[in-house]
Formats: C-alpha cells, sequence, structure tokens
C-alpha cells in the first residue's frame, strides 16, 4: 500500500509533464488572478473533486441515474459561469449582492471559495494519461469495488498532480507581480481569462477537448510517453497492485481451474457438480450484455415485419427487444420506472424469459459468462459473480446459490404485431455502443435442424428437441405445450389441484390465468424444458 502511496504521487507529478494536461491548462493559469488564497482552493477542489469522481464515479452515476457525461455537462455550466464573472464584471457584482458568504463574499469568492469552484470543474472534467496504478483503480472503480485504499492511492496521485499546478498558478502570479504596469491592466487580464474559459468550456462541451488531447498524444515523441510511464511498470508495482486487487474485490484464492476469470465466485457454495458447466466459445463478456440500453419509437426502426421480439408492459410502457440484437447480447438490463428486469434470451435452447433483478434489497446487474450448462446460458450477476441458470431461474453456484429469480410477464411478437397493438411502443436501438451487424443472424438454420451444438445430458423424444413449448409455473410445478399448439382465438382449460387454468391466444400472445388472475410465462426449447422438469413438469395437451 506504502509503495503505491508514493509511486501514485509521483506518476501524479509526472502527468503534468504529459500531454494530457495542455487541454486543462487555461482553466489552471487562470488561478493566476484573483485572491491570494485562491490558488490554494483550486489546489483542494481538485484533490478532492478528481478522487472522487474516479473511485466512485460507477456509483454517483448510477445512484443518480444520469449518463457519465451529465457530470461533465454541469462542468461546463459552471465554467461557462466562471468565464462570464471573469469577462462581465457587473455579473460577479450582482452574484456578490445575492449571495452572501462569511468572511467577506466578494474576496472569499475572487479566493478560496473561487479557487475551490474551479479545482472541482477541473477534477470533473481532467482526462489524465492513466498508467498502471491509476488505471487499476479505474478497473475497481468501474465494478464498484473500490473503497478506501483506492480513494487515498487517488487522493495521492491527485496531490501530486495538484502540486505541480499550485507551483505554476504562483509561478505565474508572480511573473505577473514581476512585469512592471501589468497589474494596471488587471480588469483586462481578467477579461481575457474568461474568454479563454469561455473557449475551453465550448471545447469540452463539444468533446474537442478529447480530440486535441488524443491528437496531441499521437504526435508526442513515443519515447517520452514511455518515460513517463515506465517507473509505474515494475514488479514491486503490480505486485502492489494484485495484493489491492484482491483485497478491495474480496477474491477467492481457491478459484478453479478453467473459472480463473470469476475471483469473485464463492465455488465452495453450488448445487450442481462444476464439472458439468462447460466453456461456451466466448469468454467472461464476450457476449456483452446491455445495461442502460437506448429506445426508439417504432416509426424510427427499419426493423422488418417478421422480426420477433420480446415484448415488456409495465405501467402503460411497453418495451420491444428485438431478437437480431438479443441474439448478440442475451441479456439486457433494463427498467421501466421501479421496476427493474432482465430480458434474457438463449439462442441454443429458445428460450426468452423476463426476470426481476430485485433480490432481496439489491437490484442485481447481470452479465453473460461465456459458459453453459445443459447448452443453456448461464449468467452470472456482477455484484458477488454467483452463476445464475436461466432455464431454472436459479442461483447455481456462489453466494446466492439456492436463490430463485421472480419472473415477469412477456409476450412474444413479431414487429408488425407490435405496431398493430402497441402503436406507442419503444423499440431497442440497435446503437448499443457495440460493432456488430444485427442484421446477420449468426446460428443460421440451427432452429430447424436437429444437430446440437453441445452436450446435453437427457434426450426426450416426445416432441421434437427444438420445438419451441409455452411456459407457466404453477405452485412446485411446471406446465409446458408447443407454442403453436394453441391457434389464435382458441381458449383452453387445464384442471389441475382442484384449480382450472386457462390458457388464450391472440395473435402472438398467450395468457394463462389462474381463475382471472394472469400466470408470467416464456418461452423454451423442448430439449431444454425436459432436462430441467422431467420430475415437476407437466405437458399440457391441446387439441
Amino acid at each position: 500500500m506504502f509503495i503505491l502511496l508514493i509511486i501514485g504521487f509521483l506518476a501524479g507529478v509526472a502527468t503534468v509533464l504529459s500531454p494530457c494536461i495542455l487541454p486543462i491548462l487555461p482553466i489552471m493559469l487562470s488561478g493566476a488572478v484573483g485572491g491570494r488564497s485562491r490558488p490554494y482552493g483550486i489546489l483542494v477542489g481538485f484533490v478532492l473533486s478528481f478522487a472522487l469522481f474516479t473511485v466512485f464515479i460507477t456509483a454517483i452515476v448510477k445512484s443518480l441515474g444520469i449518463n457519465i457525461d451529465t457530470l461533465r455537462y454541469v462542468a461546463v455550466v459552471i465554467l461557462v459561469l466562471l468565464g462570464l464573472m471573469l469577462l462581465f464584471p457587473k455579473i460577479q457584482q450582482w452574484i456578490n449582492s445575492k449571495v452572501k458568504l462569511p468572511g467577506g463574499g466578494g474576496q472569499r469568492r475572487e479566493g478560496f471559495v473561487g479557487g475551490l469552484l474551479t479545482g472541482v470543474t477541473l477534477g470533473l472534467i481532467w482526462t489524465p494519461c492513466a498508467g498502471p496504478i491509476l488505471a487499476a483503480v479505474i478497473t475497481l472503480a468501474a465494478s464498484t469495488e473500490a473503497g478506501l485504499a483506492s480513494f487515498m492511492i487517488v487522493v495521492s496521485y491527485a496531490l501530486g498532480t495538484g502540486v505541480i499546478m499550485l507551483f505554476i498558478i504562483l509561478g505565474s502570479r508572480k511573473l505577473l507581480e514581476k512585469i512592471k504596469g501589468l497589474y494596471s491592466h488587471l480588469e483586462t487580464i481578467h477579461r481575457v481569462f474568461g474568454i479563454i474559459i469561455l473557449i475551453t468550456a465550448i471545447g469540452i462541451a463539444t468533446g474537442y477537448d478529447r480530440k486535441v488531447q488524443a491528437f496531441i498524444l499521437d504526435n508526442t515523441p513515443q519515447a517520452w510517453n514511455e518515460f513517463l510511464q515506465n517507473f509505474e511498470d515494475n514488479n514491486k508495482v503490480q505486485e502492489a497492485l494484485q495484493i489491492l486487487e484482491d483485497k478491495e474485490m474480496n477474491y477467492n484464492k481457491n478459484t478453479p481451474a478453467g473459472f480463473e476469470s470469476f475471483r469473485k465466485t464463492d465455488f465452495d457454495k453450488t448445487i450442481i457438480d462444476l464439472e458439468l458447466i462447460i466453456s461456451g466459445g466466448p469468454s467472461k463478456d464476450g457476449i456483452p450484455s446491455l445495461t442502460d440500453p437506448k429506445f426508439i419509437h417504432q416509426d424510427q426502426s427499419d426493423l422488418g415485419d417478421e422480426i420477433l421480439g420480446v415484448v415488456v408492459s409495465i405501467d402503460n410502457e411497453t418495451k420491444f427487444y428485438p431478437y437480431n440484437i438479443l441474439v448478440w447480447h442475451e441479456i439486457v438490463n433494463d427498467s421501466i420506472d421501479d421496476s427493474h428486469f432482465a430480458v434474457t434470451f438463449c439462442p441454443l435452447c429458445g428460450s426468452a424469459i423476463v426476470f426481476d433483478r430485485q433480490v432481496g434489497r439489491q437490484v442485481l446487474e447481470f452479465g453473460v459468462s461465456g459458459f453453459l450448462f445443459e447448452s443453456n446460458m448461464v449468467m452470472y450477476d456482477r455484484q458477488t459473480e454467483s452463476f445464475w441458470s436461466q432455464a431454472r431461474a436459479e442461483s447455481i453456484v456462489g453466494e446466492y446459490t439456492g436463490t430463485e429469480l421472480d419472473l415477469l410477464s412477456m409476450q412474444l411478437m413479431t414487429f408488425s404485431e407490435l405496431k398493430e397493438k402497441y402503436p406507442q411502443a419503444k423499440v431497442l436501438s440497435d446503437d448499443t455502443g457495440y460493432d456488430r451487424d444485427y442484421s446477420f443472424y449468426p446460428y443460421r438454420d440451427y432452429e430447424d435442424n436437429e444437430d446440437m451444438y453441445f452436450p446435453v445430458s437427457i434426450s426426450d423424444q416426445r416432441f421434437r428437441a427444438k420445438e419451441v413449448m409455452y411456459v407457466v409455473p404453477h405452485k412446485d410445478r411446471s406446465i409446458t405445450f408447443p407454442k403453436d399448439s394453441l391457434q389464435d382465438g382458441q381458449s383452453v382449460v387445464l384442471d389441475i389441484d382442484n384449480i382450472k387454468l386457462t390458457a388464450n391466444r391472440n395473435g402472438g400472445e398467450i395468457i394463462v390465468k389462474n381463475g382471472g388472475e394472469p400466470i408470467s410465462g416464456y418461452y423454451e426449447m423442448w430439449f431444454s424444458w425436459a432436462i430441467h422438469h422431467q420430475e415437476d413438469g407437466l405437458v399440457w395437451e391441446i387439441k
């Protein structure tokens, strides 16, 4: 830990010598004018803001329900205000008259408080050239596992940068004092810095600062960039980073062979033999689940009318998740109002299931593990990295072992039918942030033949292996029937446990009710359902 604090501080010092500092240099130099304590306010504001923003950014964004760039735009607004105050002193005077600060409002705002606000803004907008230490902490922060140790390391990094910033600001101030007659034009200097800050704010708002930074990096001698970062990249630093990562993320040191990428998973807790979990080819998150997905109105979509998709309706809001996108991502973590759910689709099993992500007091976020259990997708939650069988709706390995997920109502229909029945429905956008050809179906004719890509333990011949079934859980039973056996407009009744269940079909929509209460169901290929429900399963014979 100590070596990371020292090297982190030195890395912060070194980053001031890198091209990454140039986009914020104009804002930093604005500290040369103003009250005597202004530079120190900039230092304090920058260190605290950058450390908090770096370590807790994921938690902040999720708790506020905002996009990460929103914070940059907030910083831009603050910069515009600061620039206008320097450019037009009357704005400063008006604010001074409206907002009273103890100890002399105007001087405080020209001094420490004004510097603090500038420093906070710098911490929000600065993108440093991250070496191994800062990169490791950012990785921890992205998984919401960064704690006090990570925070202290980032503080030391920010202090290294901030101290050099302070020297630059104080040196600039001294230079201004030494140039004869310059201070008699202080108001003009203020205005010049105001214009520079406004130009910088526009550059940040349009993303031009990142382009400038990338351009400078591309044109900086490689030897210089390597020199600035190489002293971080040594064995002692790497060992210390590994210890930090193990401690902060509570890694399991007894991870079985083949599961090395799941070091948080508690493999001592399992209800199946781990040998039954096999690789499906892609690695962890090789099939990237979607989080905070974008939606468009159906009129803006260029989907073909025949495209199938999952439909979720909650509180008068309807969303459509097309198969041509689901097949590339398999899980979409989404929310409607206070309902948090995961739309899941396993192409190998034809299983389309919508789960409630609320487990106890925690809202889980699911990813695709890259593993299969009985040729079915194994999901994992990012909080504990427990493994979940999609087909069983249950955790099979890890901290949540034995915990079942609640189902939410869903339907399966074509885009054409969606437009007819739900004209206000939103459609999952193909602007996912990933480079995928959503017009290409990677499984070709898999559904239409009898070939299995992966081994399964049971072969039940009552139906064609890949016959798509509609499944409804009822008490301790799982009831299923071929989805195409129920005709449009047909209504059938099943007597079970002295209860009458009714099934109705309206176009692509299938609704099963217990009395007048709908039961949440889902879709799954016959072979997959039969494997998991030999003991508790019941086939509903529809004639």
